[in-house]
């Protein structure tokens, strides 16, 4: 039987709908069968494509979730004075740069914000100079004003949690007038890659009791408050761009809300990183969110550019790369990185409210010099918020959608689908059957006639 004669007799057999039919009929009832089929497989071809340009822009679905957990991990927390250098230690180091060598009255006309409004000479040695002003072209210049800034010895008297007391990791930050200060984290797992946090009851919280002295103030100006951030155990802040300020002489009761992201990478329009990974591969060092992604980007194209980055402008967790405040334009170069850097696939926001106690034996006078503050940081009111993204159309729906699609247009069903791809495999087997008989017919020919030439030639 030809091929053409095998294929008609299995499709006449076939599941699909209409194919039977065209097969069988004659005529115009053919052509106008042929026609409708044509039609609908167009019809369910469109639609189809119509619903794949809509998967293939990869929607997304959010679901929010608000809970109140028996038990959360613990947050860690940076703290700060506000005061960035002791005054009295920085003018034994650079006497030049310090009264009476310098007119303080001549410094406060010019940089009344680093003063006191009603201003006289001041007793004692006091800086008379701006940020911009520090020495900065030094050996060793980091280490130099870390030892000139907040020693935790004398800032922190303690830090406890769950009846233990907790060390405390430098952080070495720019305040928001630019000077060099020295903060404290607790409960960081920075630069420990290979941490595993825990979750603990809500009963659990931080006490700490503080210490600052408005006495040893670079500026006149600077208020004696504790800046302060509470953050997530795996990053590293400046309390001063990512905190809040504190009074000091003040008992301070702190509840916190929690904010939970969770994102989807590419080729979905979250197009997430996976920062953490990259954080413990790294010695659990480097950015965790797109911020600190474009800041890192941004010191490390300065340091490039100009061997030192401006603080004024780059706010990046760093112990020893050396700063200067008229450093290169970074317009571009932040643009350049926020095209770089992407969100995180999973990011947590802390909030915190504060309810603020007075002490009340301390009086007004000593309230503004010598000061100490209670803080106590709960776990208790913990409201933890997510947002998980997750992509709109899963693999069973593409495939019920599809399907219900075919089955309108076209009556096709799983059955019938898989009597036609046997149909079609038949068709395949007796065509291969077909060709191999007609190769062996063909070389039984050739034999022969080769055989018949040579009778003739010894004839």
């Amino acid at each position: 039987m030809s091929i053409t004669k095998f294929a008609k007799s299995q499709l006449k057999q076939s599941m699909l709908t209409g194919i039977p039919q065209i097969i069988q009929a004659k005529g115009p009832q053919k052509l106008l069968k042929s026609f409708v089929l044509m039609v609908c497989l167009s019809g369910c071809l469109y639609q189809i494509w119509s619903y794949m340009e809509v998967y293939w822009k990869y929607p997304v679905l959010v679901d929010v979730y608000v809970s109140n957990p028996n038990s959360i991990t613990p947050p860690a927390f940076t703290i700060c004075e506000y005061n960035g250098i002791n005054r009295l230690k920085f003018c034994k180091e650079f006497p030049d740069l310090c009264t009476p060598k310098r007119d303080f009255l001549d410094f406060c006309q010019s940089h009344s914000q680093f003063c006191l409004k009603y201003m006289t000479n001041p007793k004692g040695k006091m800086p008379a100079v701006t940020p911009q002003e520090l020495p900065q072209n030094i050996s060793d210049v980091r280490s130099r004003y870390q030892k000139m800034g907040s020693q935790h010895q004398f800032f922190v008297d303690y830090v406890i949690y769950d009846d233990e007391y907790l060390s405390p990791k430098p952080v070495y930050v720019f305040n928001v007038q630019g000077l060099p200060t020295n903060c404290y984290a607790f409960n960081t797992v920075w630069r420990n890659s290979s941490a595993v946090l825990v979750k603990v009851p809500q009963r659990t919280g931080f006490e700490m009791l503080l210490k600052t002295d408005e006495s040893q103030n670079f500026y006149l100006s600077t208020p004696n408050v504790i800046q302060m951030a509470v953050h997530s155990p795996f990053m590293m802040v400046n309390p001063f761009t990512e905190g809040f300020s504190v009074q000091s002489c003040s008992t301070y009761k702190m509840y916190l809300d929690k904010t939970e992201k969770t994102l989807l990478p590419a080729p979905y329009p979250t197009n997430c990183i996976d920062y953490e990974k990259t954080w413990r591969n790294r010695g659990g060092y480097g950015p965790l969110n797109q911020e600190m992604c474009i800041e890192e980007c941004a010191f490390n194209r300065s340091i490039e550019i100009a061997g030192c980055f401006n603080p004024t402008f780059v706010d990046y967790p760093n112990d020893t790369a050396p700063f200067c405040y008229d450093g290169p334009s970074l317009e571009d170069v932040f643009e350049e990185c926020t095209v770089k850097c992407q969100p995180a696939c999973y990011e947590e926001e802390i909030r915190v409210r504060i309810e603020e106690f007075a002490f009340s034996n301390i009086d007004d006078k000593k309230k503004t010099t010598k000061c100490e503050t209670g803080i106590g940081i709960s776990f208790m009111k913990t409201q933890v918020m997510t947002f998980i993204y997750s992509q709109k159309y899963q693999g069973i729906e593409v495939f019920g959608y599809i399907g219900g699609i075919l089955g309108m247009w076209l009556g096709l069903s799983l059955i019938a689908v898989c009597d036609f791809l046997e149909t079609c495999l038949a068709i395949i087997i007796h065509a291969c059957k077909k060709w191999k008989l007609s190769r062996r017919r063909n070389k039984n020919n050739v034999l022969k006639i080769k055989s018949n030439k040579e009778f003739m030639y010894y004839i």
